[in-house]
This record gives C-alpha cells, sequence and structure tokens, in this order.
C-alpha cells in the first residue's frame, strides 16, 4: 500500500504567470529546485519542498500561473494542477507583482480564492527595494478584499521571513519533524517516455501532468511518499533533447537539474520507449548515469503499446538493450505498463535491492579470499596480468577498489576488466557499478 501525504502542513503558491512564484519558491527551501525564467508559464505542474522554520517543516507547493479564462488545453491542465494545491493547502499565499501593481487578472483570481475556506494571505512580491516596497499601500489592493499585502522580495529575502512567522501564526500548529527519505530515486529520461505517468502511477495519484506534447515536465518534481513502511524520495526530470532555438535558456536550465537530480539520488530510474530503439539522447542520458556511479535500473515503458509479443519478445529486448548500452551489463531491466500500472510496484523492492548493492562493504576476510583465490592464486584465468601486491576496498555507493601493482606501466583495461568479471560472480553487485583503481608501487633498484 502506497501513501504520498505524511502529516504536516502545507501552503501553495498561487497567482498568474510570471509574478515570482518559483523564485520565492527556491528562496523558502534555500534551494533553486524550481526553474526560474523570464518566459512566462515555465512552470507547470505542481512542485513541492519541504522549509524548515523556527524547528517547524512545512510543505509549499508550487503551482503553473493561474490565469483565469484561459482555454488553452494545457492551460487547463495547469489551473487543474493549482486547483488540486488549493484543495490541499491549510494556507494559500496570492502572490502578486508590486512592480506591476494590481492588474485585471490578480483581482479576478483574488475573487476566485476569496471564495476558498482555505485561509488566504495577500504577498506582492518584487519589493527588492523601499520605492517599490511602498506599492504594498496601494489603496488598489484593498478591492481584492484579502487583507493586507505582506510585501517581499524573493530575489534578495526581505520580508520572507516575516512571512514565514505569519504563516505559522495562521496554522497555529506544529508539525512533527520529517524523517529524511531512506531511498532517493531519479526518474531519468528523454522526453515523453513516460516519466510524470510512471510518477503518477507510483504515487497513485495525479501528481504531475500528463501529456503528449514531449517536454512539458520542466523543473525536478520531488514527491515523498512511503511503501511498505519505507519511505521513498521520487526526482521527476526533465528529460533531454536536442537543443531548440527557442528558449535556449530553459532547455540550459533543464539540462543542469537532470543532472543535478543524479546526483542527488540513490537510485537512478532510466525508463525507456520500449516501441522504440535506443536513441543518441537515450545514450547521452546513459552516458551521465554511467558516469555518476549511482545504482542503476532500466527501466522499459509502453510495453502495454507493443503488438505481436510473443513468449520470446522479453529476452529479445533485453538482449537488444543490452547491445545498444553494454556498460549497463551489469543493471536490471523492468519491462512496465506506467499506463496501467502493470509491474510498477515492483520497482521499489527493485530499488531497495540495487541500492543494497551499491552500498556494499565487503569484509576484509572475503576480500582477501577472493584475492587470493582469483588474482594472485597460480590456477587464476584472464589476460595478462601485471604483479599485484594488494588488494582493498577503499569506499562504497559505488563500491571501490584499490589495486597496488608493481612497476610504471598503467594496468591494462582488459585486466581491469577481468578483475570485475571475476567479482561480480563471486559476489551479488547487480545494479551498481564498480570502480576498480590501480596504484603502481615504486620498487627500490638492486
Amino acid at each position: 500500500m502506497i501513501s504520498r501525504r505524511i502529516s504536516r502542513p502545507t501552503v501553495a503558491l498561487i497567482g498568474r504567470t510570471n509574478v515570482g512564484k518559483s523564485t520565492l519558491f527556491n528562496k523558502l527551501l534555500e534551494d533553486d529546485r524550481a526553474i526560474v525564467s523570464s518566459i512566462a508559464g515555465t512552470t507547470r505542474d505542481r512542485n513541492y519542498g519541504i522549509c524548515l522554520w523556527r524547528g517547524v517543516p512545512i510543505q509549499f507547493v508550487d503551482t503553473g500561473g493561474l490565469d483565469v479564462g484561459n482555454a488553452d488545453k494545457l492551460e487547463k491542465n495547469v489551473v487543474r494542477q493549482a486547483e488540486y494545491a488549493i484543495e490541499e493547502a491549510d494556507i494559500i499565499l496570492c502572490i502578486v507583482d508590486l512592480v506591476a501593481g494590481a492588474l485585471p487578472q490578480d483581482q479576478a483570481l483574488a475573487r476566485v480564492l476569496a471564495k476558498s475556506k482555505t485561509p488566504v494571505l495577500l504577498v506582492g512580491n518584487k519589493a527588492d527595494n523601499p520605492r517599490i516596497r511602498a506599492n504594498a499601500h496601494d489603496a488598489l489592493w484593498s478591492k481584492f478584499r484579502l487583507g493586507a499585502v505582506h510585501a517581499v522580495s524573493a530575489k534578495n529575502g526581505t520580508g520572507v521571513g516575516d512571512l514565514l512567522d505569519i504563516v505559522l501564526e495562521k496554522l497555529g500548529i506544529e508539525a512533527p519533524p520529517v524523517a529524511a527519505p531512506q531511498t532517493r530515486i531519479a526518474i531519468i529520461g528523454r522526453p515523453n517516455v513516460g516519466k510524470s505517468s510512471l510518477v503518477n502511477m507510483l504515487c497513485k495519484e495525479e501528481r504531475a501532468i500528463v501529456s503528449p506534447l514531449p517536454g512539458t515536465t520542466r523543473e525536478p518534481q520531488d514527491t515523498v511518499l512511503t511503501y511498505k513502511d519505507r519511505q521513498y524520495l521520487l526526482i521527476d526530470t526533465v528529460g533531454l533533447r536536442r537543443r531548440q532555438r527557442s528558449a535556449p535558456e530553459l532547455e540550459a536550465a533543464g539540462v543542469e537539474r537532470t543532472t543535478k537530480a543524479i546526483e542527488r539520488a540513490d537510485v537512478l530510474f532510466l525508463v525507456l520507449d520500449a516501441t522504440l530503439r535506443v536513441s543518441s539522447q537515450d545514450r547521452t542520458l546513459a552516458g551521465l548515469a554511467e558516469s555518476s556511479g549511482k545504482a542503476v535500473i532500466i527501466v522499459m515503458n509502453k510495453w502495454d503499446a507493443l503488438s505481436k509479443k510473443t513468449p520470446h519478445t522479453l529476452t529479445q529486448m533485453e538482449a537488444g538493450v543490452r547491445n545498444d548500452l553494454p556498460f549497463f551489463r551489469f543493471a536490471p531491466s523492468r519491462f512496465i505498463s506506467a499506463k496501467y500500472g502493470t509491474r510498477v510496484e515492483q520497482l521499489f523492492d527493485d530499488a531497495e535491492t540495487v541500492k543494497a548493492r551499491w552500498e556494499t562493504q565487503l569484509t576484509d576476510g572475503q576480500l582477501d579470499r577472493f584475492f587470493r583465490q582469483v588474482i594472485s592464486g597460480s590456477k587464476a584465468k584472464g589476460p595478462s596480468r601485471p604483479y599485484i601486491y594488494s588488494m582493498k576496498q577503499t569506499g562504497a555507493e559505488p563500491p571501490t577498489f584499490a589495486l597496488v601493482t608493481r612497476g610504471k606501466e598503467p594496468m591494462p583495461e582488459a585486466f581491469v576488466r577481468y578483475v570485475e568479471n571475476r567479482l561480480r560472480e563471486k559476489f551479488d553487485f547487480t545494479g551498481t557499478p564498480i570502480r576498480i583503481r590501480a596504484k603502481n608501487k615504486l620498487v627500490k633498484p638492486q
């Protein structure tokens, strides 16, 4: 049974496009989780994050721009996501732009929010200096009937602490501290392979916008959920795609955040489209995943869309993926349907398995026996090998080993592969890369 909601106060940031909601969200979290851009409508999904203020964890929800009356199909999805955030919020922050002043769209939105039973605070953003901050006292704001304007600058932090104090006062509760997630999973893949659909199915709710338009998800999404009494952090990411002439600033930010999401994770779900061959974009992402040293599961999505399946289809496709991504032969492949939920929950158990292998620390006895039997033993088979004095495990996450050798020549790559293969045969390193370093020992001349 999966449960996403964890008892904590929730505050939703609502406002029209380009009033600085994502900038304020980042300032509250002291992180750059959401993409900030001058392009209106950059944020399209709900973006969750925890702010710890005076010892109290508060969950903030960044939403897409809520422009009342816009009938565009994708914008309707954005409006729906904002409405979901309003429904689950304990407090709503109605964000307005003090530089632009009170616009008709703001007033129309205020009328909608005023009908909500949830407390609403009117927050005037971009109060970057005293002159702009004075705009908070404009008489036009009184027509919003949401009380006084709380002036803040998401850019430099002015007034943010005061706003958080008011939020705590309005909540009137102290939420229990949030335990750190035990496993952090980044879901990576090129656009339109079904990452958002997978997140939704894992969470058992419509958590991210699902759209056939490539690149719908534009910023990493953090979702905390519980499965079998274990807490997980899901990090949904933008997909790498060919750089386009339009919005290069946004594209560069998306690539950077995908890389950061990988860095923050323990386990990577590399999502591929089972109906298509592995593409150059898939290989690019796989290369980032491989160089990161994180545990990896290859998730073949859209299994339901494959036609003419035979008893041999799965085996043939798995062999094809391993041929296209040979450096991921250690990673298990799972064939799922995010649309229908087929084998989706099994991914949590898979994540636990590969994470345990990723954290493996062999005992001195295990490694000593391996060294004597496989490397220094006279019966060991394999490529011509250098003289090796010792072998030690120098770290985990991923398992890393050091070989001390004689001579000045670098260790042959073939022998490094030989050692890795023997390690995998002797110990179960499913899903995790292995790092092997060679260090030459200087030998004094006789």
